[in-house]
């Protein structure tokens, strides 16, 4: 497999990005770049690591309970996107996009539908600022819908976990904070890119 793809990060062992223990995988690139989105660091393709699908397969294929997809855009990159997915032996995929279902399905895009196979809980929809969700956890803004594809997982299984985050100190001195979190509690840390 020789396939690219552009990552903005790998976190091992999460418990912020779904239910249970969690590998996260943050793709690189958005064309959305929604006002608002804290994730401006990953719209940029060429600012990511350029690393082979076969590489990821093998760093993500330990996850305990899945992995989490999210980005950026993951569907930017469907066809690298679908070989992961399809290579990949973990137990669930929950994957992030700012796309809607409505706009998937029509697509031109063969490798997207090809992901839709593959994925167990897909959650859709552009960030939008001016709509703040405030009640169910892992999405930022009201319009964005849950689509569990597969049997794995219901909303009884997401509907009583708290957003929250996790903050981790790599060897490096960088700071890694992942998760979802109140943009009010947000606003304690200081962030600069």
């Amino acid at each position: 497999m020789k396939e690219l793809i552009f990552i903005n990060n790998i976190i091992k062992n999460t418990k912020v990005e779904g239910p249970g223990i969690r590998h996260g995988l943050w793709l690189q690139g958005c064309e959305n770049k929604c006002k608002g989105c804290f994730a401006k660091h990953t719209w940029d393709i060429e600012s990511g690591q350029k690393i082979t699908v076969k590489e990821i397969v093998s760093e993500l294929s330990d996850s305990e309970d899945g992995v989490t997809i999210s980005g950026g855009e993951p569907f930017m990159q469907a066809n690298s996107l679908f070989y992961i997915l399809y290579n990949l032996k973990a137990n669930s995929i929950i994957l992030f996009t700012g796309f809607t279902m409505e706009e998937l399905l029509v697509s031109d895009n063969e490798f997207i539908l090809k992901c839709l196979d593959k994925i167990d809980v897909l959650i859709t929809g552009r960030y939008v600022q001016k709509l703040p969700e405030k009640t169910r956890p892992f999405v930022g803004s009201e319009n964005q819908r849950f689509w569990f594809l597969s049997n794995k997982y219901s909303w009884n299984d997401f509907k009583n976990i708290d957003n929250s985050v996790e903050i981790r100190i790599k060897k490096n001195g960088n700071v890694i904070i992942n998760g979802m979190e109140n943009p009010e509690n947000i606003k304690l840390f200081n962030y600069s890119e």
